[in-house]
């Protein structure tokens, strides 16, 4: 799962996404995902970029190294300024900034021993 999650990162730092957060959750400890990215969007046309961008890496790689994902759709719309794509045990959560910034989603995994900002 490294190797996807490298793969993904790298994408979303190669669209401009700013202020990459990467948390990698025990299985044990969350019924939902064991692996969350969260990323910034500085406006709504770059968010939907970034968003449109995943869903289209994902699907030319789907055969070869992401494999083990599932796409399972997408929650929100850009339009909402908070969008998350749900790969199965992965979570990208893609946000305006000011929105990000209100909700402090961050903080939410700030008890989790395996998070790294990129």
């Amino acid at each position: 799962m490294k190797k996807v999650i490298d793969l993904l990162i790298n994408e979303v730092n190669e669209r401009k996404g700013e202020n990459i957060l990467y948390v990698d959750i025990e299985s044990d400890q969350h019924p939902i995902a064991d692996n969350v990215i969260v990323v910034s969007a500085l406006n709504d046309i770059h968010l939907k970029s970034l968003v449109d961008g995943l869903i289209r890496f994902y699907k030319d790689h789907k055969k070869d190294e992401f494999k083990e994902l599932d796409y399972f759709g997408m929650s929100g719309k850009p339009e909402s300024k908070w969008v998350i794509l749900d790969f199965n045990n992965l979570l990208i959560h893609v946000m305006d900034k000011e929105i990000r910034e209100n909700y402090d989603i961050d903080k939410l995994f700030a008890d989790y021993e395996n998070y790294r900002y990129h």
